[in-house]
This record gives C-alpha cells, sequence and structure tokens, in this order.
C-alpha cells in the first residue's frame, strides 16, 4: 500500500526532504542528513513483505510483488514462502483461494524449522483440483486483520498473442497481474543469444533497432524480472506462455560476409546452405531445431538439407559439435537423422583434436573414440601399453562421461543397470495414476543424474521418454513398428547374443492391448543404437538395416532424445564388449 514517511530533525541537522511519498511496491528511497558542511547519505526503509515461489524444490526470486502462478505448476511440488515483518506473526496467517469473490480453500502454513522468524511456506498442491476449471484465481493472506494479495493463480497463458507495434511489440490479452519479462530468441539466427526486455503494464515491449528487423521471433515470458542466463535454452513451442511472432520484417544482414551472416540468408530464402568446418556448428543448431525453425517461418527444406550436409562432413561434423553449444540431448535426434550414429570410424587420427571435444559435445566424442574403447576391457589381447601417450589421454575422458556402468560394460562384467528404463508393469501402474501422483512418485525417486550410463540418469531420460508417452505412442501404433522391432529381434539373435539379451532385457513383457504400444519405445530405441553401432564397425547387413530404421528412429529420438543419447552410449559400450569377446 502506498506509505508517508515523516522526517524531523533538530538543531543544525537538516534533511533533504522532511516528508517522503512510497507509492505502492516501493520500500526505499536515498536521503541525505547535513550538518554544516558535512553530508551523510542514509536510506530509507519502510517495512514490507515479500513472496517466493518455489517449484520442484527450487526457490526462484522474492518479490514484493504479487506473483503470476501458471495452475500447470501446482502440480510440481509448489509452495509459496510469504516473508513478513517479525511484528506481523504474532497470530498464524491463513493463505485463501478466492475465485471471484468467494474464498474456497484455506491454508495453513507447514509446522517446520525457518531460517528467518516471519518466513511462513504454504503447500499449494492442495489447489491443483480446485483451480482446474477456474479462468483465474487470487491467493490471499489474511495478517493481522488485513486482506493481502499474494498471488494469482491462471488457468489460462499470460497473453494470448504478440504483434508489432511501432518500435517494439504489443502483447495482446495480457494477464499478468506484476512484473513480467519477455525473453526473445531470432529465428533465422537461433544461435545468437536471447534478448531479456521488461513488459511495461500496459503489455509494451522496447526493442532495439537492430531486432526490429531481425524476421520471426519467438517469445517466451517470465514472471518477475528474468536474468539472462549463461546458456539459455531454446525454448518449447508447446508451452503456453511461448508466443510466435511470424510475420516480423527481416532486412539482409550478408555485410560482412561471415558464416553466421550468410546461414542467416539462407534460412531466410536467399543463397545456398554455407559448407565447410566454419560453417558445421551452425548446421548443428539448426538441423537440431528444425522443426520450430520451420514452424516459425523459416525456410522449409532447412533441416534436412543441414542434415545432409552433417552426414557428408563426417567425422568433421563430430568435431564441429563442440562449438555449437548444444548438449547431448539436443544432439541426439540430428546424428540419428544425418545417419552419424553409425559412421564408421576405423582408427582416432588426431587423438589430441578430439580431447576438447569431450568438454562440450561427449556424445560426439565418444563415437569418435570408438576404435578405442576395447583397450579399456583389461583383456591382455588390447594392451592399454601399445597405445601412445595421447590415446591414452583421450580414454582418460571415457569414464568421467559414462560412469563406472560403462567402465563395468566394457570390462566384460555385465551390465550393472540393465533392466533401468524399461517400462514394464512399474511404468503401466504409473501411467494409471493421475499426473500429480506421477509427479510425487517420481520426485520421491530422488535420482540425481550423473554419468550417462549411471542408474540415476538413465532413469531421468527414461522419466523424460515416459511424459511425452502420448506424443511417442502415434508412432508405436504404425504398422511398421512391429516389423521393424522383429527386424531387430532377428538380426541380433543370428551371431549377435551379447546385444540380443540387452535388448531382450528392454522388452516390456506381454502388453495388454495396442493402447499400450508405447511401453515398447526404450526396447526400440535400444535396438535402433546396436544396429547403428555394428554399422558402424562395418557390418554390411546393419549398415541397411540401420538405413530402414533411420525414418522412425528420428521421429522417436525427437520425443526421447535423453534416452537416445544413453542408449547410443551403451550400445556403444555393448558392441566394443562383443568385439573384444570375439577376438579373444
Amino acid at each position: 500500500m502506498p506509505t508517508r514517511l515523516d522526517l524531523r530533525a533538530g538543531g543544525s541537522v537538516t534533511v533533504s526532504r522532511s516528508a517522503v511519498e512510497f507509492a505502492p511496491y516501493e520500500i526505499t528511497r536515498d536521503l541525505v542528513l547535513r550538518d554544516g558542511a558535512r553530508g551523510f547519505r542514509v536510506q530509507a526503509l519502510v517495512p514490507y513483505s515479500e513472496v517466493r515461489l518455489e517449484l520442484d524444490g527450487s526457490p526462484l526470486p522474492w518479490s514484493i510483488r504479487p506473483l503470476d502462478i501458471d495452475a500447470a505448476d501446482l502440480a510440481r511440488d509448489s509452495a509459496l514462502t510469504v516473508r513478513l515483518p517479525e511484528q506481523a506473526v504474532a497470530a498464524t496467517p491463513q493463505l485463501v483461494l478466492v475465485v471471484e469473490g468467494t474464498p474456497l480453500v484455506s491454508l495453513q502454513p507447514e509446522r517446520r524449522v525457518r531460517t528467518r522468524r516471519g518466513d511462513l511456506r504454504y503447500s499449494l498442491a492442495a489447489l491443483t483440483d480446485t483451480v482446474r476449471d477456474c479462468a483465474k484465481a487470487e491467493l490471499r493472506l489474511l495478517v493481522a486483520g488485513q486482506d493481502v494479495h499474494v498471488g494469482t493463480v491462471r488457468t489460462q497463458p499470460i497473453a494470448e498473442d504478440v504483434v508489432p507495434d511501432g518500435t517494439g511489440l504489443l502483447l495482446r490479452g495480457l494477464r499478468h497481474p506484476g512484473e513480467l519479462t519477455a525473453r526473445l530468441y531470432q529465428v533465422l539466427a537461433p544461435w545468437r543469444q536471447p534478448l531479456s526486455v521488461p513488459v511495461d503494464d500496459s503489455g509494451r515491449i522496447p526493442l532495439p533497432a537492430a531486432w526490429r528487423s531481425a524476421g520471426p521471433l519467438v517469445m517466451s515470458l517470465h514472471a518477475g524480472t528474468h536474468t539472462a542466463d549463461a546458456a539459455p535454452s531454446w525454448p518449447h513451442l508447446r508451452d503456453s506462455d511461448t508466443l510466435v511472432l511470424r510475420r516480423s520484417p527481416w532486412t539482409s544482414s550478408v555485410v560482412d560476409g561471415t558464416v553466421a551472416a550468410r546461414t542467416t540468408e539462407y534460412l531466410g530464402g536467399r543463397g545456398t546452405l554455407p559448407r565447410g568446418t566454419d560453417a558445421v556448428p551452425y548446421q548443428w543448431i539448426v538441423a537440431a531445431r528444425g522443426r520450430d525453425l520451420q514452424a516459425c517461418g523459416a525456410k522449409e527444406s532447412a533441416p534436412a538439407e543441414c542434415l545432409q550436409a552433417l552426414g557428408e562432413a563426417g567425422p568433421d561434423a563430430l568435431l564441429g559439435a563442440a562449438d555449437s553449444s548444444l548438449r547431448s540431448g539436443e544432439l541426439a535426434a540430428a546424428l540419428v537423422g544425418s545417419g552419424l550414429a553409425a559412421l564408421r570410424i576405423r582408427e582416432v587420427t588426431d587423438p589430441a583434436g578430439v580431447r576438447p571435444v569431450w568438454r562440450r559435445a561427449p556424445l560426439c566424442a565418444l563415437l569418435l573414440t570408438a576404435p578405442l574403447l576395447p583397450y579399456l576391457s583389461g583383456d591382455p589381447t588390447y594392451g592399454i601399453d601399445e597405445l601412445y601417450r595421447e590415446e591414452k589421454e583421450l580414454l582418460d575422458e571415457v569414464g568421467q562421461f559414462l560412469g563406472r556402468v560403462g567402465t563395468a560394460i566394457l570390462s566384460g562384467q555385465g551390465d550393472p543397470s540393465r533392466t533401468v528404463g524399461r517400462f514394464d508393469a512399474h511404468a503401466r501402474a504409473l501411467n494409471e495414476l493421475p499426473e500429480i501422483q506421477q509427479q510425487a512418485v517420481w520426485r520421491t525417486a530422488g535420482v540425481v543424474p550423473r554419468g550417462l550410463l549411471d542408474t540415476d540418469t538413465r532413469a531421468a531420460a527414461a522419466w523424460q521418454a515416459f511424459r511425452d508417452r502420448r506424443t511417442l505412442q502415434y508412432y508405436a501404433v504404425r504398422e511398421e513398428w512391429e516389423e521393424w522391432l522383429t527386424a531387430v529381434e532377428n538380426f541380433l539373435g543370428d551371431g549377435h547374443p551379447l546385444l540380443a539379451t540387452a535388448f531382450r532385457d528392454r522388452g516390456p513383457g506381454s502388453l495388454r492391448g495396442p493402447d499400450e504400444a508405447w511401453m515398447r519405445v526404450p526396447q526400440f530405441s535400444l535396438g535402433c543404437a546396436l544396429i547403428a553401432r555394428l554399422a558402424a564397425v562395418g557390418d554390411p547387413r546393419a549398415v541397411g538395416l540401420e538405413r530402414g530404421l533411420r525414418p522412425l528412429w528420428t521421429s522417436v529420438a525427437v520425443h526421447a532424445p535423453d534416452l537416445t543419447a544413453v542408449d547410443l552410449a551403451l550400445a556403444e559400450c555393448l558392441v566394443a564388449a562383443e568385439t573384444v569377446q570375439a577376438t579373444s
């Protein structure tokens, strides 16, 4: 609420302002006290309250304004912490959910040890069902005879649409009650850092001159003052608070002739795709985000042409992935679609050049290091002392990325986590629970991902695929799905007992009907990865089978990228272990 502060000074002391008016949400004001020639800067601070949202155990920034809360987030182990002046909590305040002026639910704060008296934490998960059919609800705190608005729960997007408006943009249908930040991404330059801009109360977003002619934009809206991340991820177009401005002016940017500028021209429909090693990182980014770029107005054929270019670049493409700043999950679908997942590399010609790739694109580095992996088996046939120093240093990177499970598989001990990641009866039971309970089960697991093949990382990858199971079901019910699964099973059963066992271990068991076809996704993913890595060691039958599998495998990899990354690494270790067995 607005506040007035009156200051009185005596004797020779004067104050720069005797009365200070504080607007709503204003808590500090700078003043100067003087005693003759001496001046002292001081700060007037009025008592205030602040609130903080917590999602999945992670607290968001404090705010002195009411929070904007997406109703979908209530199911994510959500909580609201209210920090009041200590003198205001003699009585325990209630948090009340109010819909159209009517109180519906009252919440008591959790009884727990607090780091500061006056911090009150309220779990919000109990509100999920209540707000489901409401367009908007308010969270109000009943404290010291006051009714304080601390948050708004939305079941609709922050805004309906975004349109150009003079020197900036304008949000239409704005429903956000407080501070709001827009993060903008350039569709024709998806490698550039996004621009974070505050949104004013009317929904207007000012833009720098260069961004007014940058072409189509993707906008991600965030409540509060959103600080820029070191490496922000590309937004999900399906998120309700992501908007796309497709019809936006674009001015040609080819002045210096850089690869980035020429790639932007190409995405805008002018010129051809730049080639060469300098262009590889840009090709990776376009290939990884291709479907979104197509949907937002970039050149329709760009993703397919970039995948083809990466496949033709071969080992240079795997090396160049290090400069794309994409993580392994983002690279996975492009590795599959380009055919690089099955690329045959006979020897590591430049171990020193591959080693830095482990730090920035470890999945690609693993494929580049594949010919040396049998030397981690401990088998006398592959004596590690035979290697040069640079090759030994390169192998030192493998364990840090794969984890102890990868080392165990390579040494012939078998896969200690072979059943982790399959969709069996446990996944079926989870599927039958409401989403809020699914989230609770996942949180209880306490997963902390480490090495790519460690149990927790594989469980997290399977959870990602499980959450997108309805989309994956669309591919799993296709007629060719069962045909390809049978072809993979027959191929592995004909002379590859170790790989066939791993493939069978991923099976879901008997299904109750076609509506459970999604439960075979993990088995299909691993089977494709095994065929690809067999092709990479020169099996001619595997080469042909991988080419046939590739279109369907790519579609699955787009929706289960982390599972695909895990399975490529797992397949490489299993194939390397089989190679050692065969040689011995």
